[in-house]
């Protein structure tokens, strides 16, 4: 795959939401990402236009995120408790984590920009993070494995009951 090669891509409101190189792509894959597309706005660029599209939007969306009608449902006050407690009271429930700058804080280093820019307290909405089902089953798998490890003498049922009781449906 070549920097000039051509790629479709499905556009979205900045940038691009996904991308499809033609070359060495069989044409049932293609095919496959063109009906995917649907409704939507479907564009054939170069690779390098695809890849500027595609960081646009991912940009975009961590800095536009829809946050939810609800008030909080709570929030870390600064890094250290976001390291000691993130684990325990936010754990497989797909959370949507804003900092107060109002961008997306869904890893490590988002977290640790929102500390160096001082943009704390990051605030969280249970079940409002946007996983799809099967990531959603390896959060909640996670999180159970780190209860275990962080609380070797609960029993199973204890953590099970946890993990129902901050599971929004």
């Amino acid at each position: 795959m070549s920097d000039n090669d051509p790629c479709y891509v499905i556009l979205a409101e900045a940038g691009a939401c996904a991308a499809c190189v033609i070359t060495g792509t069989s044409p049932q894959t293609v095919a496959k990402f063109l009906r995917s597309a649907k409704n939507d706005r479907v564009e054939l660029v170069t690779v390098t236009r695809a890849r500027e599209l595609l960081k646009e939007y991912t940009d975009w969306k961590r800095c536009n995120p829809k946050i939810p009608d609800r008030d909080h449902d709570g929030q870390f006050d600064c890094m250290a408790t976001w390291v000691n407690k993130a684990t325990s009271w936010i754990g497989g429930t797909n959370p949507l984590c804003v900092d107060a700058k109002g961008r997306r804080c869904t890893n490590g280093g988002h977290f640790q920009i929102a500390h160096d820019e001082g943009a704390f307290p990051v605030r969280f909405w249970y079940g409002a993070g946007g996983e799809t089902k099967a990531q959603q089953r390896k959060s909640i798998a996670s999180a159970k494995r780190a209860m275990k490890l962080q609380y070797p003498w609960r029993d199973k049922e204890i953590i099970n009951a946890h993990m129902r009781m901050k599971v929004r449906p």
